[in-house]
């Protein structure tokens, strides 16, 4: 009777060519590679939008400013009469 615990392929022995076995081999090394060069992306792609966001909302101040400005100059003679 089989063990319970043993899975039935235990006993066999998985022949694999020496090409496969060395990219098992990598694996963990390029698994940690690729996570690393995951987290890199990720925290450029938050700064960039960090600062993207900071750009837009400084302009749509100084805009809102201008446009403040230009309102004040262009009413400043629409009361005066000759």
């Amino acid at each position: 009777m089989q063990n319970l615990n043993e899975h039935p392929f235990s006993k066999k022995r998985i022949e694999v060519s020496s090409s496969l076995h060395d990219m098992l081999m990598q694996a963990p090394a390029l698994a940690k590679k690729e996570k690393r060069q995951t987290g890199f992306f990720a925290i450029v792609t938050i700064l960039c939008l960090t600062l993207n966001l900071l750009y837009f909302s400084s302009r749509q101040e100084k805009l809102a400013e201008e446009e403040l400005l230009e309102t004040q100059y262009a009413n400043f003679g629409s009361n005066l009469s000759i």
